[in-house]
């Protein structure tokens, strides 16, 4: 896909609340509160996909502190990145637009190009043979097989970037990730319970950026107006006939009630997103060492 072309479709995304979403085959022909519901209420990880969620996030941690010490030998510099800190945040909501918000794995200030800039640090964890053996493959086919030759930047709009992501939505959740902190580089950090196996190191613009802006901003006024903007009427009954299509266990008096605590937490005095209640800090300098702050 052109940069161009993926521009235009971010600046068109919208979702007319008075028709279906025919154009969408993801969605089947939902309306927008459809979408809403059923993106908001989703199923449980059960089994197997549960474990290996687990044992993912308790690999970050590690995979963090490997890649400090690659930057701290300089084999990050192939990507031009020389890391100075890495921070652990929790959910983050973008302050010119609270409908907009994310949770990424850690942020960071780094080197990069020349220039000192923030950066953030999407960890995706292989736990299986059979996701580690895909990515290793995939890396080897990219030439960064090697212990000194794990990292690469690529832009966004690269043609080449596809040939670095393994996952569409992996692709999509960097950008808005880019997008929420306002930041122009994320690395994604590939590894398995052994090692890192890549960095692709993705470098945004700011005519991306500002395209999937408007597609934010054209969902939330196509479909999450009335959950901002206390002028709207709120569509109660919408949202009851949506919930009896959901396909997973839930009523409408756990999605009404699901509503009202969360804009009783989102109260501007409520809720404390400005403050650091707790972060871990990962440092170069200080012998790849956990970190516990507390700042209230």
């Amino acid at each position: 896909m052109k940069r161009e072309d993926l521009i235009g479709i971010l600046i068109s995304i919208s979702l007319d609340p008075r028709s279906t979403c025919q154009s969408a085959s993801n969605y089947n022909g939902l309306g927008p509160i459809d979408i809403v519901i059923r993106t908001s209420f989703m199923q449980g990880l059960q089994g197997k996909a549960k474990k290996w969620a687990s044992i993912g996030h308790q690999m970050e941690p590690k995979l963090a502190n490997k890649l400090l010490e690659h930057s701290a030998d300089r084999r990050t510099m192939a990507a031009g990145l020389k890391i100075k800190q890495l921070y652990r945040v929790g959910l983050v909501q973008k302050i010119s637009q609270p409908c907009v918000k994310c949770s990424l794995d850690f942020f960071g200030m780094a080197e990069i190009d020349g220039d000192i800039c923030g950066f953030a640090v999407e960890v995706k964890a292989r736990v299986t043979g059979n996701t580690s053996q895909c990515s290793r493959e995939l890396a080897q086919e990219l030439g960064l097989d090697d212990e000194d030759n794990l990292y690469i930047q690529v832009s966004f709009d690269s043609p080449d970037l596809k040939s670095y992501i393994e996952k569409q939505s992996e692709a999509i959740q960097i950008l808005h990730h880019a997008y929420t902190f306002n930041i122009k580089h994320i690395l994604l950090l590939v590894g398995n319970m052994m090692d890192i196996i890549s960095g692709v190191l993705v470098r945004f613009n700011d005519e991306i950026l500002s395209a999937y802006g408007s597609c934010m901003k054209n969902i939330k006024e196509s479909a999450l107006n009335w959950a901002y903007d206390s002028s709207v009427p709120f569509p109660r009954t919408e949202i009851i006939e949506a919930v009896k299509n959901h396909p997973y266990a839930v009523d409408a008096g756990t999605v009404l009630t699901s509503f009202e605590l969360w804009k009783a937490l989102t109260k501007e005095e409520n809720y404390q997103i400005h403050h650091v209640i707790a972060f871990s800090l990962y440092k170069p300098d200080s012998g790849i060492e956990l970190k516990e702050d507390r700042m209230f």
